[in-house]
């Protein structure tokens, strides 16, 4: 096998350095593998040979190589930006938030050239870090849309965090904050997405097990996120569930202490719509029953007071938010039935029974 390459032929490297290319009767393979692996370019157009699958490996040595050293610039360079610290190679910048267990960052990763949340494990926090990660498993296995997406995760100095995608935009919780309750379709539109959302949770079989205005991103381009895997649990092959989450949101049947299934997170998702429409959660007028017992909240935000709804008998919306069609109202109320089995089973069924009120 030989390559035929002009004699008063030059080739450019990346030093800007005139080379010589190798011509047939100087150079075999390995020389022209060496000169890619020294980072001088190749022209490849003037090679000339027999054995394709040999040429075609060597182009793919050299975008391998070329690649790697576009990378290691890029990780080299200085940070567009101050740093706090650095955690598993990432720039971090600063907090954005916290829970119980952990703190959201703003961090930037230099190999990838782009921002990231990351999530991490507080100092001396009450949980261990392989507890921690289970959250980064989980998301692992989600690959949606409507579900943000995990690029890494690591444990340093025993303290564990997860990056995720940046999503540019505002949390449900503060949009309602600011502005108030949802009109009726931006409410259908967002529940729409989530069921999605939900659904390609539920296919690896998991519940969300949070979901509340606080855990929904909507991005500046209208996409709806769901965001905090930490309560996930599965709900194939578990006999019991602990309780998790935040009480309101919480379905009946696993305070309970019954199993979790699809329909509690149909059953917090009509919570969230519930309050999405009104700007209030349903109270003791309308179907709190405050002689329960309380149920510890896992999470933080204890000002609320939140007590879990224990009965569905007078929960009305339009007594709320009198602007709320009847068959939205009736659809929300069926998804917050105390009794698991007269809600819709799944998040594929509920979405059915939602487009058609897309108006």
């Amino acid at each position: 096998m030989s390559y035929r390459v002009p004699e008063n032929t030059v080739e450019r490297s990346h030093h800007d350095t005139m080379l010589p290319l190798m011509s047939a009767s100087q150079h075999d393979l390995e020389s022209i593998a060496a000169t890619v692996a020294d980072g001088h370019a190749v022209d490849w157009a003037e090679l000339v040979g027999s054995d394709a699958a040999a040429h075609a490996g060597l182009r793919q040595l050299a975008k391998i190589t070329e690649a790697f050293r576009s990378a290691k610039s890029k990780s080299d360079s200085a940070p567009p930006h101050a740093t706090a610290f650095r955690f598993a190679g990432l720039d971090v910048i600063e907090k954005i938030g916290e829970g119980a267990q952990g703190e959201i960052w703003r961090a930037h990763d230099r190999l990838l050239d782009q921002y990231v949340a990351l999530k991490l494990q507080k100092k001396h926090a009450g949980v261990l870090s392989s507890e921690f990660m289970q959250e980064a498993r989980k998301l692992a296995k989600v690959n949606h849309p409507n579900v943000v997406r995990i690029f890494g995760a690591a444990v340093e100095d025993t303290r564990a965090g997860i990056w995720m995608e940046w999503v540019q935009g505002r949390s449900l919780k503060t949009l309602l904050d600011n502005n108030g309750p949802f009109c009726a379709r931006d409410v259908i539109v967002i529940a729409l997405q989530l069921c999605e959302a939900l659904a390609a949770i539920h296919r690896q079989g998991f519940a969300h097990a949070d979901l509340k205005p606080e855990n929904v991103l909507r991005e500046d381009s209208g996409r709806i996120v769901l965001l905090d895997f930490g309560a996930a649990r599965d709900f194939q092959h578990v006999a019991k569930s602990t309780v998790a989450g935040t009480p309101i949101y919480v379905a009946p049947e696993i305070l309970d202490g019954g199993d979790t299934t699809p329909a509690s997170d149909i059953y917090a998702l009509s919570m969230l719509m519930f309050h999405l429409l009104s700007g209030r959660f349903p109270d003791r007028e309308y179907g709190i029953d405050n002689n329960t017992r309380t149920t510890e909240r896992l999470d933080t935000d204890a000002e609320t007071q939140q007590r879990p709804l224990r009965s569905s008998s007078g929960l009305c919306l339009r007594k709320i938010a009198p602007q709320v069609s009847k068959p939205l109202a009736a659809l929300v109320a069926r998804g917050l039935s105390v009794n698991a089995t007269l809600r819709p089973q799944n998040a594929e069924y509920f979405a059915t029974l939602l487009r058609p009120l897309r108006r």
